[in-house]
């Protein structure tokens, strides 16, 4: 599909003009791309929103403490990629705290989010990371 849009977006800007015929034709085909492509699908505006995705503690850390000798931004992209593991098409966001050590008052801490805004800024990096597939970006191509 994405080869007959480009095709049709390369014709269109070769041959195309201002002309009746002309808006009426790409009108009809632009609608029959629009109606083919599967990334064109409109959902309900209530089903049309990107869930932020956030890591869960494990045991009071955020890191491994085999890691803690690396700083907050060498050692983000681990956290992000568990946190990412199931890809949503066409895009992602994670919203990701970090800090040190193992905090045992983190018990009753439904996520790391809700858990790193109790503690004191300064001991809390964020990082909100977002991706988009190249799917999306180009045409499956």
């Amino acid at each position: 599909m994405d080869k007959a849009a480009a095709m049709w977006q390369l014709w269109s800007t070769c041959l195309g003009s201002d002309r009746r015929w002309w808006q009426l034709v790409s009108q009809a085909v632009g609608a029959a791309l629009f109606a083919c492509w599967p990334r064109t699908v409109v959902v309900p505006p209530s089903e049309a929103r990107v869930k932020v995705k956030v890591p869960q503690l494990k045991g009071g850390r955020m890191r491994e403490a085999a890691w803690d000798w690396a700083s907050h931004d060498q050692y983000v992209f681990s956290v992000i990629s568990e946190t990412l593991a199931w890809r949503q098409w066409p895009f992602d966001v994670a919203l990701v705290p970090l800090f040190f050590g193992e905090r045992k008052e983190s018990a009753g801490a439904v996520d790391a989010v809700q858990f790193a805004r109790t503690l004191p800024s300064e001991d809390v990096a964020w990082y909100i990371y977002c991706s988009i597939t190249h799917a999306y970006s180009d045409g499956l191509s």
